[in-house]
């Protein structure tokens, strides 16, 4: 468990930057794409920043959605929440099964992540040079509660590249539930 925000990305790009070594054996030319959704997305484009300045393998491209970029983060109220409170939240933001929030052992381990999680997430607006120079996918679902498009394109002002803008029918989890659409968004920026 790290609850560090700066901890976790380096952690997690050193973790990257072996698998990449590792895989490049085999694979000398192995390009790469970082994917982030909500949470992830800061982490996916800090941890792919991280391994360009780091260890000199920047990913081809971050796709990133769903996610508000660290200057636009509200002020987390999560911590001051009872564990039924923050089981309320989970179940209202719609991403988790019902059948796993009223376990009682699963509904345990969900708050402890969540903890986790937020702890995490509330470091976020402190990240306001988070700076790539590979291109970005955004992708915007247009009924998304938390972040709007217009939200989601600030995230162009994180990168030197090119931006490119996608927008998907559907809620906050709406790039989880349409695998294909994305993978097809996915596809045609990687094989340009």
């Amino acid at each position: 468990h790290i609850a560090d925000y700066r901890t976790l990305v380096d952690s997690l790009a050193d973790h990257l930057a072996a698998d990449l070594r590792q895989a490049r054996k085999n694979t000398p030319h192995l390009r790469y794409a970082t994917f982030g959704h909500s949470f992830g997305a800061t982490l996916s484009l800090a941890v792919g920043a991280t391994l360009a300045r780091t260890a000199r393998q920047a990913p081809e491209r971050a796709i990133l959605s769903a996610a508000l970029p660290p200057p636009l983060q509200p002020p987390d109220t999560t911590a001051a929440l009872t564990d039924e409170e923050l089981l309320a939240k989970i179940a209202a933001d719609g991403g988790t099964p019902r059948e796993l929030l009223t376990d009682g052992a699963m509904s345990r381990y969900l708050v402890r992540l969540m903890r986790e999680d937020y702890a995490v997430r509330r470091q976020f607006p402190q990240d306001t040079a988070l700076h790539t120079d590979v291109p970005l996918t955004l992708i915007a679902a247009r009924q998304d509660a938390y972040v709007t498009p217009d939200q989601m394109w600030q995230w162009s002002h994180h990168s030197s590249a090119p931006s490119r803008h996608a927008e998907i029918p559907g809620g906050h989890f709406a790039a989880l539930q349409q695998p294909k659409e994305i993978l097809t968004i996915v596809g045609e920026d990687l094989s340009r």
